[in-house]
């Protein structure tokens, strides 16, 4: 009987989730009929790769982990050397990689582009949710970052190793990246970046070799970088770089036709070579630019500005001579550039300025009524976020939006009222009871025949609008806010509250203290999930897809967002909080959605229809209502937003 809770976890990871992904997989590919080329001598390499470093990871951890590679059944040693020396998680990139793998082989669109991301980021999420801190609680931490990693931000030298594990960690990732977008044929709403006048710009064919440079001049940076500073400040560049130019290539459908005709000679050749690789996509932003800007940052750290910054330049002219990019990618891609080599000092400036959200502001009292400057911030979340679903939603589906907004209200309440309110929390409002009030509503309004699945689709983009503007008020209230950080971390990792209003003091005790981002990390989730579905209802025009790809970006970025937060009045059930199993929760509801809903066909947008201009503001300020106005000196339920005055 012991043996039951092992093998059946281990067959859901091992068996029942595999299948789940291939088969839904199948469905996804016959549903969008979007066909590419099937891949199958690098996709079976890679699946046998992935397969691998599985099977090596499970056996280590059993040897000499002493336990079971399960979150469930975990091992009682950490592992930090052989495979675990190099990998923090090798199983986890394994699978992902037996899921890209067998995705190449097949050729299958929903398996490269839906199915591999969700994967990744899933266990990513895991590792961030869960897996990571309780490790950590049970183990201690690691004494040495892995390899293939982001290395510390030491002024040390770099041995061997780590320079081997930098460029394993960028570039293969980034191949693939490229690789596949680059494969992909035009899409229909596809735009030329060139501009007119650049059709007549010479077309010197022999700068290739200048062109072809740039791979020796990229791949040479993690071994002439002088320590561990510098390469975290390459991996950081690389791996942003990859992340923020694959979405902008999902959002821009981009194309460069490639300019000029080879000369029938040795260069015309070797240009046809570059083009035969290259396709005509993924070309907005040049990742030639990136690499060159990004490689002679480090380059003229090592032999100077006067001899680096012409040597950068002339490959970024082969880039436009040879007829490879136009002057539109090259910007956009040193653009690119620039800004990843200083991501972390950016993601500093996005800190401390949502710190300045958290502590800047003042109350209003007006007799025995308070009112809360993040009144504003919810007043002009949910007036776009309305706007945003009316423009998306079909014709006069007023009526069941407003009817679904209210019930989400309602439920918010009283989800609050029946988990996590107290004598110290009066008014908490849930997200998960109104994400379940909603559902509700639109449960009987499709019963009803009143929606169909294309006002959802609406509503899963408003959603997420909602939730990113949301946040604002979540920074000021201090509510849905994160842990405290370790005391090792370095000076303004996170963010410090020190309004005595916010729940950040008055209940969790933090004041002064520096704490996980979790409002910050969900503000870019939700940006990032509102983009991706829209470019998705506008491609494939699937308004239940729509739906379903939302709980999956629900389920995986809560999970992970769960695992930095540090509410103490959250309730914990078997090492997950409450919110990590609802995520789960919707997360099974969009494989079942996407499985079994049928299609039906989304709106095409448009303007908001003008009764929607109307309601959108009293619809606005009720919601301000319920989250920025209470009564501070009352006792009754549901009067104070803050415990006490």
């Amino acid at each position: 009987m012991k043996r039951i809770g092992p093998v059946a976890y281990g067959a859901l990871f091992c068996v029942g989730l595999p299948v789940l992904l291939l088969v839904t997989a199948w469905h996804l590919d016959a549903r969008l009929g979007i066909a590419i080329e099937a891949w199958p001598l690098a996709g079976g390499t890679m699946a046998g790769l992935g397969l691998g470093l599985v099977v090596a990871a499970i056996f280590v951890l059993m040897l000499r982990g002493k336990g079971l590679p399960m979150n469930a059944y975990p091992t009682r040693r950490r592992v930090e050397d052989g495979l675990y020396a190099w990998l923090a998680h090798p199983a986890y990139v394994g699978f992902t990689l037996v899921i890209l793998g067998l995705s190449l082989w097949r050729g299958s669109f929903a398996g490269l582009f839906i199915l591999t991301p969700w994967t990744g980021l899933a266990a990513l999420a895991l590792v961030m949710g869960y897996e990571a801190r309780a490790t950590d609680r049970r183990l201690g931490a690691r004494r040495q970052a892995p390899a293939i990693g982001l290395p510390e931000n030491w002024p040390l030298p770099a041995d061997l190793r780590r320079r081997l594990g930098a460029t394993l960690a960028v570039f293969p990732a980034w191949t693939v990246v490229y690789c596949v977008f680059a494969a992909l044929p035009p899409a229909a709403d596809a735009f030329d970046t060139y501009l007119p006048f650049e059709r007549d710009l010479p077309f010197w064919p022999s700068f290739v070799v200048a062109y072809s440079f740039t791979y020796v001049f990229a791949l040479a940076v993690p071994f002439l970088v002088p320590d561990l500073a510098s390469l975290r400040r390459f991996v950081l560049a690389g791996w942003s770089g990859t992340a923020i130019g694959g979405l902008i290539f999902a959002l821009l459908p981009a194309v460069a036709p490639l300019r000029g005709v080879p000369p029938d000679n040795l260069i015309g050749w070797w240009l046809q070579l570059e083009r035969g690789s290259d396709g005509i996509t993924a070309a907005l932003p040049s990742f030639h630019a990136f690499w060159i800007v990004v490689a002679a940052f480090f380059w003229r750290e090592r032999f100077g500005a006067a001899l680096i910054y012409p040597l950068a330049l002339l490959q970024l002219a082969a880039c436009h001579v040879t007829g490879m990019h136009s002057l539109a990618d090259l910007l956009c891609g040193t653009a690119l550039a620039l800004f990843c080599l200083n991501i972390e000092a950016a993601w500093h400036g996005l800190l401390r300025l949502a710190e300045r959200v958290a502590n800047d502001w003042r109350p209003l009292r007006l007799g025995s009524i308070r009112f809360f400057p993040h009144g504003l911030y919810i007043l002009a979340a949910g007036a776009l976020a309305f706007l945003a679903t009316a423009s998306l939603a079909p014709p006069h589906q007023l009526g069941p939006m407003v009817a679904m907004l209210l019930a989400g209200l309602a439920g918010a309440v009283v989800f609050g009222q029946a988990v996590e309110a107290s004598s110290k929390l009066s008014r908490p409002l849930g997200f998960f009871g109104g994400l379940i009030g909603a559902s509700l509503a639109a449960g009987l309004l499709m019963v009803s025949v009143a929606i169909d699945g294309a006002t959802l689709a609406a509503c899963a983009i408003g959603l997420c609008i909602a939730q990113m503007l949301g946040r604002l008020r979540c920074l000021a209230q201090g509510c849905c806010h994160g842990a405290a950080l370790a005391v090792s971390a370095p000076p303004g990792a996170g963010l410090t509250y020190r309004h005595p209003l916010s729940r950040v003091g008055l209940i969790a005790g933090m004041l002064g203290r520096p704490i996980e981002p979790a409002p910050v990390f969900s503000m870019l989730a939700n940006l990032v999930a509102a983009l991706l579905l829209w470019r998705v209802l506008v491609v494939s025009g699937d308004a239940w897809l729509v739906a379903g790809l939302y709980c999956w970006q629900l389920g995986v970025a809560r999970f992970a967002e769960e695992g930095l937060r540090g509410e103490p009045q959250t309730p914990v059930r078997g090492g997950l909080n409450l919110y990590q199993w609802l995520a789960l929760t919707v997360t099974a509801a969009g494989f079942l959605i996407v499985l079994a809903a049928p299609f039906v066909q989304a709106a095409t947008p448009h303007w908001p229809e003008q009764s929607a201009l109307f309601l959108a503001l009293p619809l606005a300020c009720l919601w301000t209502l319920a989250m920025s106005v209470d009564w501070p000196n009352s006792t009754k339920p549901l009067s104070r937003l803050t415990p006490g005055q």
